[in-house]
Order: structure tokens, then sequence, then C-alpha cells
């Protein structure tokens, strides 16, 4: 019984595994969701830290950012030596020197040091070792926020399933699946024939029938959109459904609307 039952899922697609409720065991799905969120903190795990500091400090120790940081550091020197040499004067001898002059070119000493220095940082910051850095720590950001968001929508699928919903509930407009109910879906399929052992014969048969009763047939049209809608099979009862409305509407047909003749005669 638990044979047929997993031969029967294997024409049933992803989509509709996902997207009709009956088709997986609870435990089933239970088992499938903890596989997968154990693959994801595993995952997570090799996410590794990207240490900027320590690639800006590498990038610094580079000849040509120290030999201009030596030159900054000298013309630092220079204008505080000189500032301070002017503040130490008396007024005689502020006098006898052309003190303006002398702070004038102090602060041009110590304006040129710091743009020469902010011109190295941001030399440091678009060299490639440090964009390749900043890259690989949004790349290491982006996983974490991946793994948070997953291990979220994870927590949701079980108390669906328990509640005898589907996995996902699609919108008319949408025909794919998130990647992550894809995965539980999948794994599901894997692990089924072992979850289903030791449940009652007749649940195992009536998950079966439910199951031959959704299998896919590729669609004769080889267009991709047609494809992917097909791969969302609906129950038997919903099907009879749709073929009646479609009945409906067809009956119906476009219909000619009269209107009345306007009379300029009062």
């Amino acid at each position: 019984m638990a044979s047929r039952y997993v031969q029967a899922l294997e024409n049933v697609t992803i989509e509709t595994l996902a997207t009709v409720p009956g088709l997986l065991p609870v435990e089933v799905v239970r088992q499938a969701v903890k596989e997968v969120e154990n693959e994801v903190q595993r995952d997570a795990q090799g996410v590794g830290t990207v240490d900027l500091e320590g690639t800006r400090r590498q990038v610094l120790a580079q000849p040509i950012y120290r030999q201009r940081l030596a030159q900054a550091d000298q013309l630092e020197a220079q204008g505080k030596a000189t500032l301070q040499d002017i503040a130490g004067m008396g007024g005689l001898k502020k006098l006898m020197y052309d003190t303006k002059g002398m702070t004038q070119e102090a602060n041009t000493q110590l304006s040129q040091a710091k743009a020469e220095r902010d011109q190295v940082l941001q030399a440091v910051e678009r060299s490639p070792e440090m964009q390749a850095a900043q890259a690989a720590a949004a790349e290491a950001v982006r996983k974490r926020q991946q793994v948070g968001a997953t291990i979220g929508e994870l927590g949701q699928l079980v108390p669906r399933a328990e509640r005898g919903q589907a996995l996902f509930d699609r919108p008319d407009h949408i025909y794919r699946v998130p990647e992550t109910v894809g995965r539980v879906a999948d794994k599901a399929r894997a692990i089924a024939s072992h979850g289903v052992k030791g449940m009652p014969a007749a649940d195992i048969e009536r998950l079966t029938i439910k199951a031959l009763d959704v299998a896919w047939k590729a669609p004769e049209s080889q267009n991709e959109f047609q494809v992917r809608v097909s791969r969302f099979v609906v129950p038997a009862e919903q099907r009879q459904l749709q073929g009646k409305a479609q009945a409906r509407n067809q009956d119906r047909g476009p219909r000619s609307v009269a209107y009345p003749l306007e009379s300029n005669q009062k």
C-alpha cells in the first residue's frame, strides 16, 4: 500500500503538492520541515564574517599609501610646530616676524595634510581588495537575512498542514511556488515511503486515491506559460465546477443590445 502511494506521488508535481491539501500526511510535512530547517542552519554556519577593518589595514600598509601618509604626517607636523612657535612668541617678537603669513602657511599645511589623508582613504575604499571585501560582507548579510526569512516561512507550514490547509495559498495570478515551500514539498515526497509506515491502510489508500486524482500530464502545447500553468492540478471536484462554469459562460455567449431609436420630434 505504501509503495502504491509513493508511485502515485511520482506523477504529482511540486506545485500540486504545495497547493492541494491532504496529499501529504502531517507527520511527513513535519519531518520534511525539520530536515529542510537543518539544511538551512548548516548552510548558515558556513556564512562567515568579513573583516573589513583588517582588509583596510592591509591595503593601507602598501608602500604607495604608506609614503603618502608619511608626507601628510610631515606636513601636519610642520604646521603644528609653526603654530606652536607663534603661540610662544612675545609681543615684540611677533612684531619682528610676519606671524600672519606664518599662520596662513601653517594652516595651509594642515589643510593639505588632511586632504591628502582623505584622498588616501578614498583610494583605499576604491581599491580592488576593499571592493571585494565589501561585496563579500554584503553577500554575508544577505545570506543571513535570507536564512532568517526561510526559518520564518518554515515555521508556518506545519500549522497549515495541521489545520488541513495547503502549504501555499496561491493567488490566482501567480503560477509559481515559493522556494521554501517547494523544498519542503520535494523533501516530503522523497521521505513519504518512510513517513507513512504505521499508518492505517485505509488512510494510505485515501492518500493514494487523491494522489492519482491530481496526477499531472504534460500538455500538448510546448508554450512555457501553458506548461507552467498546467502543473497546478486541482482535484476532480474542483475541475468539474470549473468545467460547469466554463460551459455556462459559453452558453451565454455574446448578446446583442438593442438601443432605442432617437427621435428628433417632440
